[in-house]
């Protein structure tokens, strides 16, 4: 799977001549297209290449079952990274995508290649790992402000599906291109045919990384996307005995939150700007999100998911955590409970570092007359 007409489109339409542009060709656009395409076309192709062989080489990875497998969902801004981050310490029972995998050995042969070079570097005491630590400060510092970013952390495996030309992602450095839109609304506007190949791609990107890490399928294989928002009947229909894990936070914090995040990461690739231009279409998207993600777990994720109120796990971590667990139907080890614990402890005093502006009163009076859409009001008082 590789959309090559929408690659064709994007590429086109690197650049805008129209001034209130955020492709304008100012100096830090010009630079990051002519640094960051390339390299990105030329990774996709050093990529694939190896992805291919992997059906040369080791096709049984296609068999991988995974049917433990636990999907972290929720609009963006709404504690789906803070829970991943927690759960992904559990090696004993989650396997989960790193950043190095992702971006430098999706295919099972790189992994290979990939992993034995780690532990060779451990052997001779990780100079390779603070290599690795001194590239994040240099690639990923201005990110990290925002969304902490390692090559040894793990990751969304969203990104995963930029290899097919086909991801949410894309919007950050094509931002206004109308052909990015459908991508949006992923479960409603992309072709059934066209979806069930997008899904069948990252299926099998899941099914490479348990092939090399959990060959007996032994834990849960976990991903956190808030971009699988728009994909989660995709998501349902393609991993039937999946359970979702359903972070909700009210849309009077995630809106104003996502449109100062975005602009910010808009920022990266296009130059300073001083307010998201995208601010009405970002509000009326996450909207949606909402209703659509309402929709989907009454009808694909019945019995098989649990909400996670945004106030209790940032409140109450220990025992939300602990919840998470017993729906999950596994225990934390001894580790585990003093890391919830620790957690408890700091969330008494945390405040977060990320500022934005509030909404206008009109679009928050909007916003608040919806909010009993949300599951019916279940959790208002709770997100």
């Amino acid at each position: 799977m590789f959309d090559f007409v929408l690659a064709l489109k994007l590429t086109a339409q690197t650049f805008s001549l129209k001034k209130d542009s955020l492709r304008y060709p100012g100096g830090k656009r010009i630079l990051s297209a002519f640094f960051i395409l390339p390299s990105f076309f030329v990774l996709i192709i050093i990529n694939r290449i190896f992805m291919l062989a992997d059906w040369l080489l080791f096709p049984g990875f296609r068999k991988m079952k995974l049917k433990k497998a636990g999907f972290i969902i929720g609009v963006p801004r709404s504690a789906t990274t803070y829970l991943f981050n927690i759960l992904a310490q559990d090696t004993k029972h989650f396997t989960c995508f790193k950043l190095w995998e992702i971006i430098f050995a999706p295919s099972v042969i790189q992994k290979y290649i990939f992993s034995g070079i780690i532990k060779t570097d451990r052997f001779f005491g990780k100079p390779l790992y603070h290599f690795s630590l001194w590239l994040d400060k240099i690639f990923f510092s201005k990110i990290s402000k925002l969304h902490k970013f390692s090559l040894s952390q793990a990751e969304e495996d969203e990104m995963l599906l930029v290899y097919a030309f086909s991801s949410m992602y894309l919007t950050f450095f094509f931002p206004g291109v109308p052909a990015l839109d459908p991508h949006l609304f992923f479960d409603e506007n992309i072709s059934l045919q066209k979806r069930k190949k997008i899904m069948l791609f990252y299926k099998r990107c899941v099914q490479r990384h348990v092939y090399v890490f959990d060959r007996k399928e032994e834990k849960i294989y976990l991903s956190k996307n808030p971009c699988f928002i728009s994909k989660i009947v995709s998501v349902a229909e393609t991993f039937p005995t999946a359970n979702l894990i359903y972070m909700l936070r009210s849309p009077l914090k995630t809106i104003p939150s996502t449109i100062s995040l975005n602009a910010n990461i808009y920022s990266v690739f296009s130059g300073e700007i001083n307010e998201n231009p995208f601010a009405e279409k970002t509000t009326g998207v996450i909207i949606h999100w909402y209703k659509a993600a309402n929709d989907a777990i009454k009808k694909y994720w019945d019995n098989r998911n649990i909400i996670v109120p945004f106030k209790k796990i940032t409140c109450q971590p220990e025992i939300t955590i602990y919840d998470v667990y017993r729906f999950l139907k596994i225990e934390p080890g001894t580790l585990m409970q003093t890391l919830l614990s620790n957690e408890q402890h700091i969330a008494i005093g945390y405040k977060s570092s990320h500022k934005y502006k509030e909404q206008d009163a009109t679009i928050e009076n909007e916003i608040a007359l919806q909010l009993d859409f949300i599951l019916n009001g279940k959790y208002k008082d709770e997100i």
